[in-house]
């Protein structure tokens, strides 16, 4: 495996695995030292200060070349991470990303008929009910949650959410981050990702989807933008 440059992915969740993450890093691991972080695969987890401590286990000692690839709720874990931790060289892609509550408010009152009428109890069931917010294509929804773990714990870290807020931390690490989200999606809206892209300095490149996960279902151009941004990262 080679040891440098390395590139940590976060998934999104909480109470997700890192599964979807599989094709990029089949995409990327020839370059590449991609590691996909499984939130709870080495530590009890009851909160979102936990998460971050894990992820600094598998980022260890040495974090210089290294670069932390967060999609979704993936981003909250990263930026909790510094935080936490103020690490020096860690550079930074979000896609499809979240750093406050208000995108909850957002996603809530403009699905508030779907949202109302699901009667799921679980975490599973809930993503499986709103797989149509997630993806453009039902049967790669099926596909992808299918092959996904669901903890149901780390699941309820969401609930920590509404008391966060890392505007300030983007603002330290603007320079080294850059993001990378779809025009009209459901779940994050473009405008909220856009806002603090330009109020931060953060570039911000936007491919033309409605899915949350686009580098799942428009591989060829989400794989394209990430191998440019990696060039711009790591020169």
């Amino acid at each position: 495996m080679l040891e440098e440059p390395k590139i940590i992915a976060v998934h999104g969740g909480p109470g997700l695995s890192s599964e979807y993450l599989t094709p990029l890093e089949e995409q990327f691991s020839n370059r590449y030292n991609f590691i996909k972080y499984t939130q709870g695969e080495y530590l009890d987890i009851t909160s979102l200060n936990d998460l971050s401590t894990e992820l600094e286990g598998i980022i260890g000692s040495d974090d210089s070349n290294t670069i932390l690839f967060a999609h979704s709720f993936g981003s909250i874990i990263a930026l909790n991470h510094f935080r936490m931790y103020q690490p020096k060289k860690i550079k930074y892609i979000f896609n499809s990303w979240v750093y406050d509550a208000s995108w909850s408010e957002m996603f809530y009152k403009k699905n508030f008929q779907l949202i109302s009428s699901c009667k799921s109890t679980t975490f599973k069931e809930t993503m499986y009910y709103y797989g149509s917010l997630y993806f453009e294509d039902s049967s790669l929804a099926k596909n992808v949650f299918d092959k996904l773990k669901f903890n149901e714990e780390i699941s309820k870290i969401q609930q920590e959410l509404n008391e966060l807020n890392f505007k300030e931390e983007l603002k330290l690490i603007s320079d080294r981050t850059v993001s990378i989200s779809s025009s009209d999606e459901e779940i994050v809206p473009f405008n909220y990702i856009q806002d603090i892209c330009s109020k931060c300095n953060i570039k911000n490149y936007f491919i033309q989807s409605k899915s949350h996960f686009s580098f799942l279902e428009k591989p060829e151009e989400f794989n394209k933008i990430f191998s440019n941004i990696l060039k711009e990262l790591l020169c």
